[in-house]
């Protein structure tokens, strides 16, 4: 009887945490791609969108532009809750730092731009990181980033030797500390990653090879070979990181096992020439977008084709998937930005 009676509080203790925790349960890449339907498309002032992102914590997305507009918008509903310009300059580079405190941001006149994502209205800080234009950044844990450059060019003044700087913010209003500056790729370097744990930093140039660092050493680990085009980018799912994916103008994503660089998975569309990927929280979804105004969704596992978002109308620029997994957000080159949702099934 004591037995039953045991049984029975544990019973209800469990059903007592869902109803507290909303009884929300994660969207399948299954779900996620039968369910999907446009939310809203907005607009970034007729000027191409570089730049996506959400908000760790899901409550704000934000675009930078060909002109140096950024936009703070609302994610449920579209409305801009800010809206700023950086010295009419494109920035090319933007991200969320893991624990959501920070935002970054770089471009055209060599300087990184620093916002505390919980105060948008107080102005950002900025400091000249490099020498060159800045195509590339991306934040580890502990307020550790990369950034990536250019430190020479040939006579054609194209970039034949980049370069990727480490960097750590104690907090806004004082210049990160410069942790390590090294060269890497004998090209622009179009893409940079951490990984979530904080011990690889991968790049990608228009060399068409990704290059993997220690951040224990500094060693160069492996250069990893088999895209055919330039990187366009990279990134490691939020909780994973032991698998890198990349995507290239050659029309193909590729993952890889980290850090030994064996190729683990290959996914192609015909004619496509991506600029844009993105993994979905869990990793088990990849997006990728580009020059043939369509957006593909596959099952990472499975190189399987979940959906085809065709007929934009633009270029995909810039990819995001929203933290809990349920919103696809696109930067498109004609300006519009678009939003699609998935609800979960009951």
């Amino acid at each position: 009887m004591k037995h039953s009676y045991l049984k029975g509080l544990v019973v209800l203790s469990l059903i007592s945490a869902i109803f507290i925790t909303g009884c929300k349960r994660k969207i399948s890449p299954e779900e996620f791609a039968k369910n999907l339907h446009a939310q809203y498309t907005l607009n970034s002032n007729n000027n191409p969108v570089l730049t996506i992102a959400y908000s760790p914590d899901g409550k704000l997305l934000v675009t930078t532009d060909s002109q140096g507009e950024i936009i703070f918008w609302d994610p449920e509903t579209g409305e801009q809750k800010k809206k700023t310009n950086f010295h009419n300059m494109p920035l090319y580079a933007m991200a969320f730092s893991p624990d959501g405190k920070y935002i970054a941001m770089a471009g055209k006149d060599q300087a990184i731009i620093l916002f505390d994502a919980r105060k948008i209205d107080t102005p950002p800080t900025s400091f000249v990181a490099h020498n060159d234009d800045i195509y590339a950044l991306a934040w580890g844990p502990n307020h550790i980033f990369a950034s990536a450059s250019c430190i020479e060019r040939d006579p054609r003044n194209w970039c034949i030797k980049g370069e990727v700087a480490v960097w750590k913010l104690e907090k806004i209003g004082q210049n990160p500390l410069e942790v390590k500056r090294f060269p890497a790729h004998g090209d622009w370097i179009n893409a940079i990653a951490v990984s979530p744990n904080g011990k690889y930093i991968a790049t990608g140039g228009g060399d068409n090879v990704i290059n993997l660092y220690s951040t224990k050493t500094w060693e160069h680990l492996k250069t990893l070979h088999g895209h055919t085009g330039r990187i366009s980018a990279l990134a490691f799912p939020a909780r994973n990181s032991s698998l890198l994916g990349s995507t290239s103008m050659d029309g193909t994503v590729r993952v890889w096992s980290v850090p030994d660089g064996d190729q683990e998975k290959l996914m192609k569309s015909e004619g496509g020439k991506f600029m844009a990927m993105a993994f979905n929280p869990d990793g088990k979804m990849v997006a990728a977008g580009g020059a043939d105004q369509k957006i593909m969704l596959w099952l990472t596992k499975k190189e399987k084709v979940l959906k085809e978002l065709a007929g934009l109308e633009g270029q995909v620029s810039s990819l995001a998937f929203s933290p809990d997994g349920t919103a696809l957000a696109a930067g498109l080159y004609d300006s519009k930005i678009l939003v699609w949702k998935a609800e979960i099934p009951k």
